[in-house]
């Protein structure tokens, strides 16, 4: 058996390693066919760049490529055939981007991970996004939910429901300055 380190690609301490009598190679979770979550939400650990991960898929092809015959992750079922997991590279060496997929080209699905996650987890490498409200994990920004939630509420006749709910804001307000701001709000509404 052969290993090549691969540190910082899924995991801080990780490896591929051929098998050499299978004439496989294995390369844990480097290579999948599920979408990984790069940010995890158990908050375990910094989320890796994903450079780090894609650059040891050709070096194990440079090393073990001509002998290999199937690979295989741990998380899901195997490859078979050396140009079908030659896709990686070709496409990292096509200097592609996360936004210039080829169609056909990824067999990846979302079992445990998905675009929307990953993108963020890749905005979260730089400033944190997630709050540890559950709801929170796909939702629309801020002003883009006001505007639908009045519009909905408007559409749906619940004007009065908004005013009672100004109204309740309007009880705990303390000077009377204030409360008539409130109140010309949500007239407004």
């Amino acid at each position: 058996m052969t290993c090549i380190l691969a540190p910082d690609s899924e995991a801080p301490s990780e490896c591929l390693f051929h098998l050499p009598r299978q004439s496989a190679v294995c390369a844990p979770k480097d290579a999948t066919h599920t979408m990984h979550n790069l940010y995890t939400l158990r908050a375990r650990g910094q989320v890796p760049g994903r450079v780090e991960m894609a650059k040891y898929l050709p070096k194990a092809l440079d090393i073990f490529g001509a002998e290999m015959q199937v690979a295989f992750a741990s998380p899901h079922w195997q490859t078979w055939d050396h140009e079908h997991w030659d896709d990686a590279a070709r496409y990292r060496r096509a200097d592609k981007t996360a936004g210039e997929p080829r169609p056909g080209v990824w067999p990846n699905r979302g079992y445990y991970g998905s675009l929307y996650h990953n993108a963020r987890a890749q905005y979260g490498f730089y400033l944190c996004w997630f709050a540890g409200v559950p709801p929170t994990l796909h939702s629309l920004p801020p002003t883009e939910a006001g505007k639908r939630k009045r519009a909905d509420s408007i559409q749906a006749g619940r004007s009065q429901r908004q005013r009672e709910a100004h109204g309740r804001i309007i009880s705990k307000v303390k000077s009377r300055r204030e409360s008539l701001l409130c109140e010309k709000g949500a007239d407004a509404a």
